[in-house]
């Protein structure tokens, strides 16, 4: 198997920020004001920007040699589960929060990771996913946003 390489993973990071930033420069939300004056689309592409900036700093580095990267050469089949699961339970998150209820998902995605990382006490996972997710609510019931408790389908 070939080595990956920093350099490499820059180049993927870098077309995969590219397709975000299209998304979200394209999406008919970006450019709408929100009542401050600044555009809803402003973080998000910001935040894009970023990423193609040190995306393009790891891709087109002079001087420095490549260097492998060695945690990515031993990925297993479970290492890659769990990277695809924490895609799409970010997707879910991100698009279907409304239809899907905000603290059910929140509160799956932060268990998830948290077991990702290593966590295995059941009382400490719940406690960090209740106090996070109820900070998540509370902060962006406080700007504005309209946020589901439970599923749509469920009608509470």
């Amino acid at each position: 198997m070939t080595p990956f390489t920093d350099r490499q993973a820059g180049f993927v990071l870098l077309v995969v920020s590219a397709a975000l930033g299209l998304y979200v420069v394209t999406s008919n939300w970006a450019f709408e004001e929100m009542r401050d004056g600044t555009l809803i689309g402003s973080f998000p592409m910001a935040f894009v920007a970023l990423c193609l900036f040190f995306a393009s700093l790891i891709a087109f580095a002079k001087g420095a040699p490549a260097e492998t990267l060695d945690d990515v050469a031993d990925i297993s089949l479970p290492g890659a589960a769990k990277i695809g699961s924490f895609l799409i339970g970010a997707l879910l998150l991100a698009f279907y929060h409304e239809d899907l209820g905000f603290v059910g998902l929140c509160i799956a995605f932060l268990v998830m990771n948290a077991l990702f990382m290593g966590q295995r006490k059941p009382l400490g996972l719940a406690i960090y996913a209740a106090c996070v997710c109820a900070a998540l609510f509370f902060l962006f019931t406080l700007l504005g946003f309209e946020l589901t408790v439970l599923p749509r389908a469920l009608g509470i």
